[in-house]
């Protein structure tokens, strides 16, 4: 034990005697290695930590775009059916003493980045009488719509199977251009608030020019244009989005004459009425024929 003790002991002198001869220069520069493989590590760490970091942004911008992408389609959705529906008679207040009979016609026109090109038509006869009732019959003349604000009551005609089916008479709740409707189920006046989602604010503004007023099928119409803007990066474009829209609007008739919306994503829409006439139509127009049989349309 004592010997090993001795031994041991040597070995530390020896050592220590080689430590402290050991050149200075070699010592600062083992230093100076060591610190700068500690900054390369911190370096490596932290470049990691950034690429994670952006990564993650990534993912939720990209969460955010299909968010609003989908919020905008639901919405342009909403908007275009309900301006159909009100431009073809299907929605609106009773308009009483403004009788016509017109064909609604709308086209589509979209042309993709293939240089592809989609144009679609679709026709429909239009009918109201003096009381404000509403006829609407398909382009096949299949199907048939009648809405009678006077009786409280709502119809869709199969003409094939010589079927009327029911259906609730909708109104709007006011005249402020809110999308909300009251919903009346027959005589009994019952109301139901059907509210439709509204979209979240997103970047744009809204410019609306007058367009003066024209005859349009025979009827003077007042006539306006709305240009919105979508600003850069509201949902990922990097550059403004212009979207157009014009109406004419007949005040004798209390209804649209003629629309056209442009948006570069989605193309060109126009609606338009076609041989307007201001003389009564037929009565038995307005009627369910008595060889139908009527069912509950709910």
């Amino acid at each position: 034990m004592k010997k090993a003790l001795i031994w041991f002991g040597m070995l530390a002198v020896v050592a220590g005697s080689a430590f402290a001869q050991d050149d200075p220069a070699k010592i600062k520069a083992k230093m100076a290695a060591d610190k700068a493989l500690s900054k390369a590590q911190a370096d490596i760490q932290d470049r990691e930590q950034k690429k994670r970091v952006q990564a993650l942004a990534e993912e939720i911008n990209a969460i955010k775009l299909k968010v609003l992408e989908a919020t905008l389609e639901k919405v342009v959705s909403q908007v275009l059916t309900l301006s159909k529906n009100a431009q073809l008679g299907l929605i609106g207040t009773n308009v009483k003493n403004a009788p016509y009979s017109a064909e609604a016609i709308t086209e589509a026109r979209q042309v993709l980045a293939d240089g592809t090109r989609i144009e679609q038509r679709h026709s429909y006869k239009i009918y109201r009488d003096s009381q404000g009732r509403l006829r609407r019959e398909s382009e096949s003349g299949m199907e048939v719509w009648i809405i009678d604000p006077v009786a409280s009551a709502s119809y869709v005609l199969d003409v094939q199977n010589q079927i009327a089916k029911t259906a609730p008479l909708w109104v709007p709740l006011d005249n402020t251009g809110e999308r909300a409707f009251v919903k009346q189920e027959g005589a009994r006046d019952e109301q139901i608030i059907v509210p439709i989602d509204k979209p979240k604010s997103l970047e744009r503004t809204t410019r609306i020019n007058s367009l003066g007023r024209q005859i349009i099928e025979g009827v003077e119409a007042e006539g306006r244009e709305t240009i919105e803007t979508i600003n850069v990066g509201t949902i990922g474009n990097d550059r403004p989005i212009i979207i157009t829209s014009e109406s004419w609007y007949s005040l004798g008739l209390r209804l649209q004459v003629m629309t056209r919306h442009y948006d570069p994503r989605t193309g060109e829409s126009t609606f338009r009425l076609s041989g307007l006439r201001r003389d009564e139509p037929a009565p038995d127009l307005f009627r369910v024929p008595a060889n139908y049989r009527i069912v509950s349309g709910k």
